[in-house]
């Protein structure tokens, strides 16, 4: 059940969190800028690599109130080499309870946060920096007896770039249980070793899913201000 958007919209789209706009407008980070047109998807995952025939776990959100129990990162590698090799390349790192389910990752169980890790945005030219606008796909969860978890998260940004605010970290609320919704977010002055890491925020039943991510870079003068969108496929 979504919050917002509006009731019965079935298409994904940016949620009013999403944030195009900055009360400051700053330039990007000095440096050598990135040599990869606008609209270049420097990453894309929709998760796919996640199968039942892998890994063993249905999709909680597909087969609700089902409630499949999910795998660990770890476990997931003990399942089969074919099962390790593509957890492997995906380039997606366990910070804290993560756990596996066809074509998404939960994050946190009842009583502890989790949070992923992106792979590093190794397609940026090395030694360079770029602006990009990163949107990620999520969800809460919905309990089988209509408990909704908390749905505050955060995303934050290692290794190089922050927001156009500067902060290199950001909470915001998905606004959504067992729906899938969109959330972007323009960033600045990234490299090639920039990882991003995407968390619940709620110890006690803040239970979170992902099920898609992607950073497509903004022209190297993006005014955050003006609100101008990337160009890439999203």
């Amino acid at each position: 059940m979504r919050a917002l958007p509006a009731e019965g919209d079935t298409n994904y789209c940016e949620s009013e969190w999403s944030e195009y706009a900055s009360a400051e407008t700053k330039r990007p980070d000095a440096g050598v800028a990135d040599s990869h047109p606008e609209g270049y998807e420097f990453f894309r995952d929709d998760l796919s690599w996640v199968t039942y025939a892998l890994f063993g776990q249905a999709d909680f959100v597909g087969t609700y109130p089902g409630n499949p129990a999910g795998v660990s990162f770890a476990n997931a590698r003990k399942l089969s080499a074919a099962a390790a090799e593509a957890l492997d390349a995906s380039g997606w790192t366990e910070v804290a309870k993560a756990y596996l389910y066809e074509g998404c990752i939960k994050l946190g169980s009842a009583s502890a946060v989790g949070s992923v890790s992106s792979p590093a945005m190794s397609q940026i030219d090395a030694g360079a920096t770029a602006n990009a606008m990163v949107t990620l796909g999520a969800t809460a969860f919905l309990g089988t007896n209509d408990l909704y978890d908390d749905d505050l998260v955060s995303l934050s940004i290692e290794g190089g770039g922050s927001f156009f605010d500067g902060a290199t970290s950001r909470e915001f609320r998905l606004g959504s249980w067992n729906d899938w919704v969109r959330h972007s977010f323009p960033v600045r002055g990234i490299t090639s070793e920039t990882k991003f890491v995407f968390a619940s925020r709620t110890a006690s039943k803040g239970r979170v899913f992902l099920n898609f991510f992607n950073v497509v870079k903004l022209a190297d003068d993006y005014d955050p201000a003006a609100g101008t969108q990337p160009t890439g496929p999203t």
